[in-house]
């Protein structure tokens, strides 16, 4: 059964944090880089943003790359760029706040914007 947690702890981090453009244009995703300090690239889907330090790796699913950073780093939160979740490693749950609203609406303009001005 999937978990929803309403009172995760560990939001801390990134409600205080920077600022949601920032952070995703920060991370590797969105900007194009990629991360040498991986053995194999993280294929270009189902790829986990780290709302601490911007760290783009792929799921648990794919090569677990993201988990790995998780439990390396100590940063809980993460968004998956796939379906735009956020997911709290420390609670194994999926995360909703209102202080991630900004930022995921921000990454769903960003994902489904057609790129063009509107008039």
């Amino acid at each position: 059964m999937m978990r929803i947690c309403e009172k995760c702890d560990h939001l801390e981090a990134v409600a205080s944090g920077q600022e949601c453009d920032e952070k995703i244009i920060g991370s590797t995703v969105v900007s194009g880089k990629t991360d040498k300090s991986i053995s194999g690239a993280c294929p270009s889907t189902e790829n986990w943003i780290c709302l601490e330090c911007n760290a783009s790796r792929c799921s648990r699913y794919v090569n677990g790359h993201s988990l790995q950073h998780a439990t390396a780093s100590g940063h809980s939160i993460a968004v998956s760029l796939s379906d735009l979740s956020a997911w709290c490693y420390e609670c194994e749950a999926y995360v909703t706040h209102p202080c991630l609203d900004p930022l995921l609406a921000r990454l769903n303009e960003l994902k489904f914007s057609s790129g063009s001005a509107s008039s």
